[in-house]
């Protein structure tokens, strides 16, 4: 058990306790032999003199070295529970040994004293000298024990031959106090070793099992500790998954030092939020794995609820402040699983709900989750088939001038088209494609499939592609867009890139590199689903794009609400104060598009009053088949519509 964090027993010193501790107690089977040893030399003693005293010296060592194995094994039990007192164990190995080692050396003078011949002194002193140094091996950790027992030893052992008064005996303590001054010595050097190799195997273990940057256990130790919780205890407990929400682009945009900052500034406030009532940790990159102990499904609510509020709060980054929040699955034991695996795979099923239900919110784990989880990896394994296969197409939605009502741009959907016929949703599958790392794959795709479908249309007419935030924040970006573009031989003028509003929150550097590299390249950029984000109109002026999308949302109500017309009109006359072309979405009546057509700032319009996303074969032929006029689209729709079918 990693006792420095979790028992937080002050550090490296209370860890090296702990294993003084358990190397003073261990190794039992030698410790036997030498007690064995020693009853064995004083019963020779007793015999040879046939003094009781010195059998009193046979039942005392023996009891007191029966006790010692018993701590001993008390202690080989006991030294991994967290409720382990180092202190008294400690404690009571120095008065035991102490007490033993004083017997031993005891054992000496009362040979001395009852007048015992050659023999006995010899096995006397030759057994206490060889147990006093077979016991510094075990007293080299701790240097105070070794000197207390030392002289538990020393003194009785000295009194004995200045008890015979000669010069030979006095000269023999004299050479006797030498030595066991050389042993002291020489266990100090010893200790020092030992604890330099502790130190360094702590530190080895630190490395392995917590992490450097936020000093939370790692993935490996929670693991670890998880399997321990699941094994040993019978009392409920609530596993927390926690993701941080737009990491990636505050990594992406402000660097790496920006990430780490976020990540240490996340630790912190976990720690504020769960104190002393769980268990955290830094599972994996954005990552965090949060163990309540005692928790029902209330209090494990109550908890990731706060979670989610303490993450709200902007964090401050470089002098500016960033954006992010959290997103958490949670799972129960013994409720939702009773083994670590199990848990945690609820968990971040929870989590993956949590996620897809618009981030910055918490989930409990329920059965249904499963149902959805298996659909969710149903649609992975279909879509990476899909991208292998060819089941992927691509519709079309026209932008339409109003004035002349002649198509200028069309839009590019992706659509995936089953092996049964049925027709996926994009709904279904990009938010997939996203979360398994899919999304770039798809996006290289629909790059070159619209650039090379648009190379058949009339060069009047441009194609419109989405790039979702993730993509716009790979380093290749512009190398594909700019390969895309050779390859299909297509002219970069014909070609829009839409991006959405709350990718450029902050002033973000390498995005805004990337952009203005695809606009010198000639490449037109949209601002896509304006009005659903922040609407920062300074920040908006100084972006290089050229088109703004209004989103469908104002729409909404408009025709018969004057509050919503105005609103609409404010918004369509501040873009148009900024130079910027405006394309108004979700057109879908003929009252609307009348409605619309009347601004004559408004320079595209986009809806399914012009009809349905066309397939390759149905835009082409609509494009080519006519001038292009927004009355022929009207009035083909329902031809084409055939047609498509």
């Amino acid at each position: 058990m990693l006792l420095t964090r979790e028992l937080q027993l002050g550090g490296w010193e209370a860890s090296e306790r702990v294993e003084i501790v358990r190397s003073l107690h261990g190794d039992m089977l030698s410790f036997a032999y030498a007690s064995v040893a020693v009853a064995v030399g004083a019963s020779m003693t007793a015999i040879q003199t046939g003094q009781n005293a010195l059998w009193s010296v046979v039942a005392f060592t023996s009891l007191i070295a029966a006790i010692r194995l018993v701590t001993m094994l008390m202690v080989r039990q006991r030294s991994h529970n967290a409720d382990f007192d180092v202190v008294f164990w400690e404690r009571l190995y120095l008065v035991l040994g102490t007490v033993h080692v004083a017997s031993v050396g005891a054992w000496t003078t009362i040979v001395f004293l009852v007048g015992g011949g050659a023999f006995a002194q010899v096995v006397s002193f030759a057994m206490a000298i060889g147990y006093l140094i077979g016991i510094q091996a075990r007293n080299f950790p701790s240097p105070l024990i070794a000197r207390v027992q030392t002289a538990a030893a020393a003194v009785p052992m000295v009194a004995g031959l200045l008890i015979q008064g000669t010069a030979w005996y006095v000269g023999y303590a004299f050479i006797l106090l030498v030595f066991f001054a050389g042993i002291l010595r020489t266990n100090g050097r010893i200790c020092e070793t030992f604890l330099g190799a502790l130190r360094a195997a702590r530190m080895n273990e630190e490395l392995a099992h917590f992490d450097t940057l936020t000093h939370l256990p790692n993935r490996a130790y929670t693991n670890r500790r998880l399997d321990e919780l699941t094994r040993d205890t019978y009392e409920p407990f609530a596993v927390h998954f926690v993701d941080l929400d737009r990491f990636k682009r505050i990594n992406d945009t402000l660097g790496h030092k920006a990430g780490d900052a976020v990540l240490i500034e996340t630790a912190r406030r976990f720690r504020d939020v769960v104190g002393t009532s769980g268990f955290i940790s830094r599972f994996a990159g954005d990552e965090f794995l949060i163990l309540q102990y005692g928790a029902d499904a209330e209090a494990a609510a109550g908890l990731a609820d706060r979670l989610v509020e303490a993450m709200r709060e902007p964090f401050m980054i470089q002098g500016a402040p960033a954006a992010t929040g959290c997103s958490i699955g949670t799972a129960l034991f013994p409720l939702h699983g009773e083994d670590a695996e199990l848990l945690t795979r609820q968990a971040d099923t929870a989590l993956y709900q949590a996620k897809s239900a618009g981030r910055s919110t918490a989930r409990m784990f329920a059965a249904d989750m499963l149902d959805r989880e298996t659909n969710r990896l149903r649609i992975e394994t279909g879509l990476r088939l899909a991208l292998e296969d060819n089941q992927l197409r691509l519709f079309f939605q026209p932008l339409v001038e109003p004035n002349t009502l002649r198509i200028s741009t069309c839009e590019a959907l992706i659509r995936w088209m089953a092996p049964d016929g049925r027709m996926i949703s994009p709904g279904e599958f990009l938010p997939v494609a996203e979360e398994t790392g899919l999304m770039g794959m798809l996006t290289d795709w629909t790059l070159y499939e619209a650039m090379r479908i648009a190379s058949d249309w009339p060069s009047s007419v441009a194609v419109a592609v989405n790039l979702s935030p993730s993509q716009l924040l790979r380093a290749d970006m512009v190398e594909v867009i700019s390969t895309a573009l050779r390859e299909t031989n297509f002219d970069p003028r014909r070609l829009e890139i839409e991006i959405t509003e709350n990718l450029l929150l902050g002033e973000h550097q390498p995005v805004l590199a990337k952009l203005e590299a695809l606009r010198d390249m000639g490449i037109s950029i949209a601002l896509d689903d304006f009005g659903t984000g922040f609407s920062n109109f300074s920040y908006i002026a100084r972006l290089p794009i050229g088109k703004v999308k209004i989103d469908r949302s104002f729409l909404t109500g408009i025709i018969a609400d004057k509050r919503r017309q105005s609103l609409l009109r404010g918004f369509v006359h501040l873009v148009a104060s900024l130079d910027l072309r405006i394309v108004v979405e979700g057109v879908e009546t003929i009252e609307l598009l009348e409605f619309v057509s009347s601004d004559p700032q408004v320079t595209q319009i986009q809806g399914f009053v012009f009809g349905r996303p066309l397939p390759e074969t149905a835009i082409g032929t609509l494009l080519r088949a006519s001038s292009s006029t927004g009355r022929e689209v009207a009035e083909s729709r329902p031809r084409i519509a055939i047609a498509g079918q």
